[in-house]
């Protein structure tokens, strides 16, 4: 997780910080890695199986890996009902060569998957008095049973990616990426025969991008450098939500930083430049449109250790352009329970972000509290809007884009220690935000969360426990919304797991657990399908690992 302005490196926008994932290869010179997971669950009694086979050879010249997938699950069940056609299946599959060459370190990638995913049928209403009783029931009037088919309505998402990468150059310190990704994704809907199988959605998306970046140390100080480069086409077929598009956009940024005495400093600039064209026709008119953006965002982060702490505060203006989306959608997406409406008129976000950290580590135990504020012009949210809609796809609760000043406030809290065998941790956190312009909160924002972890390992036994508290939402009763905002909730999760070398090498690891063991009824907030329905109930699982290790060495020396 990249934090402060460092974040800015992925993004103009990168308001809350960025993830930026990489691949581990653990494997050896020599070594065949075959690996085996199988898993179970027994709400909605789900299988999932991963096959994944890793080999490098003697001379450690290059690596390659293949995965495959499959999972394939039921309805899930709330602790007082079934979910009605919740089912879900996946494929998937993956591979990555990884090449070991006198300058640079190149990976090339390829993934994918294909998934049908049903959306609750209790959400799925023909019109508005059905909407406004199904809206806050208790339990929803769907069939209440078990079932592994997935019924209309359902959402079903294909994904392709291509990625190169590559690492090294004549300091070590260059890195190139690129990628080219296929996206397509169809909703059905089962307002039409049983037959008829062609989507009432039908996006298709193709994504390209290229990036560069590099840095070199002088005295005590170091420069690093950036570009990037994206290119988006989008178009729709059936009935519209948002319309086709393509979507140019690059950026480059710069960032120095060093150390004066007992601190340490770093400054960040970054500009960016992108361009949205659209071009469709809808209800025989068409309609073309041409939007440029265009904007700078920054940093300047400082940072001092005095014995055991650690302070750091940073200051930050950061941008975000309202995109297809927030622009133009005007249409059912069944995938959320809801219809979207879109406003032309939105404006470029403008922000300032001000963060201190303080940190303390003692031994085997680390402190982490930090407190931020933005403020930000002309915010851009999607929100309830109080009204139910009805269409020829059924009635659904309305959700419009609305832009206005806000203000926000929150902490991120984290201690854990470790004692021996034992191990304790917690974690809390939480964000207000305030519309400067009404005065009243801004909707749809995560509530308060604390959840506390206690872990102990004997011998070869790992046992985690893990309660967590939810607060409702802070000055519920200021918000507008289609139904009151949920009552805070307790959740315990646990697991045990055990791991064990067997003869020859190989490792087998069996872990067992279940999230929220105490079956709480709850509805979580930010998921729109709270109206209709509870969350899912307590879930019990197990999975079973197998790695089967080979080295050309142990083979040779058996022959």
């Amino acid at each position: 997780v990249w934090q402060g302005i460092r974040a800015l490196t992925l993004g103009h926008d990168a308001i809350g910080g960025a993830l930026n994932l990489r691949t581990q290869w653990n494997i050896h010179a020599g070594e065949t890695d075959l690996v085996s997971q199988s898993l179970y669950h027994h709400n909605g009694r789900g299988f999932s199986q991963r096959l994944a086979l890793s080999r490098r050879p003697e001379g450690g010249r290059h690596i390659f890996r293949v995965q495959a997938a499959w999972k394939r699950a039921a309805n899930l069940q709330a602790p007082a009902y079934y979910l009605w056609n919740t089912g879900s299946s996946q494929y998937s599959g993956s591979a990555e060569l990884r090449l070991f060459r006198k300058q640079y370190t190149h990976t090339l990638g390829f993934s994918a998957f294909a998934n049908r995913n049903g959306i609750f049928a209790g959400s799925h209403v023909g019109n508005l008095s059905d909407l406004q009783a199904a809206i806050g029931r208790e339990k929803p009037i769907t069939a209440d049973r078990f079932s592994y088919v997935i019924s209309k309505p359902w959402q079903q998402n294909e994904h392709l990616n291509w990625q190169w990468q590559a690492h090294g150059g004549r300091s070590g310190n260059v890195q190139w990426h690129s990628s080219l990704q296929y996206d397509r994704r169809r909703e059905f809907d089962f307002n039409r025969r049983s037959t008829d199988f062609r989507p009432q959605l039908d996006l298709r998306l193709w994504a390209w991008q290229l990036s560069r970046q590099s840095a070199m140390n002088w005295k005590n100080m170091q420069f690093s450098h950036g570009w990037q480069v994206k290119a988006q086409w989008q178009e729709y077929r059936r009935i519209f939500l948002v319309p086709d598009y393509i979507g140019l956009q690059g950026g480059a940024w710069a960032a120095l930083k060093g150390s004066i005495r007992a601190w340490n400093w770093e400054a960040l600039l970054r500009t960016d430049a992108k361009s949205l064209w659209i071009d469709y026709v809808r209800n025989r008119q068409a309609i073309s449109d041409f939007r440029p953006f265009a904007g700078m965002a920054g940093g300047l982060q400082l940072s001092r250790m005095h014995g055991r702490w650690t302070g750091m505060y940073s200051l930050a203006r950061l941008w975000r352009n309202p995109w297809l989306n927030e622009l133009y959608s005007d249409g059912v997406h069944r995938g959320t329970g809801a219809y979207e409406l879109g406003n032309a008129h939105l404006r470029q976000e403008a922000a300032i972000k001000t963060e201190a950290v303080w940190l303390r580590q003692v031994r085997n135990s680390e402190t982490r509290l930090s407190l931020y504020g933005n403020r930000i012009a002309h915010f851009m949210n999607l929100e309830p809007s109080g009204e139910l809609l009805l269409t020829v796809r059924g009635a659904l609760p309305l959700f419009v884009y609305r832009q206005y000043n806000a203000a926000f406030v929150g902490y991120a809290f984290s201690w854990h220690t470790q004692l021996d065998d034992w191990r304790f941790s917690l974690r809390s956190e939480g964000s207000l935000g305030r519309n400067l312009e009404s005065g009243k909160p801004v909707p749809l924002q995560a509530p308060p969360e604390v959840r506390f972890m206690l872990q102990r390992r004997i011998g070869k036994l790992h046992f985690t426990l893990e309660p967590s508290h939810v607060f409702r939402v802070p000055f519920a009763e200021q918000l507008e919304d289609f139904l009151p905002t949920p009552r805070a909730y307790t959740l315990l999760r646990a697991n045990m797991s055990w791991k064990t070398r067997l003869p020859g090498g190989h490792d087998l690891e069996l872990l067992a657990g279940g999230d929220n063991l105490f079956n709480a009824a709850y509805r979580d907030y930010l998921n729109r399908f709270r109206y209709y329905a509870d969350e899912s109930g307590r879930n019990l699982y197990i999975s079973l690992r197998f790695a089967l290790h080979r080295h050309d060495a142990d083979h040779h020396n058996q022959l």
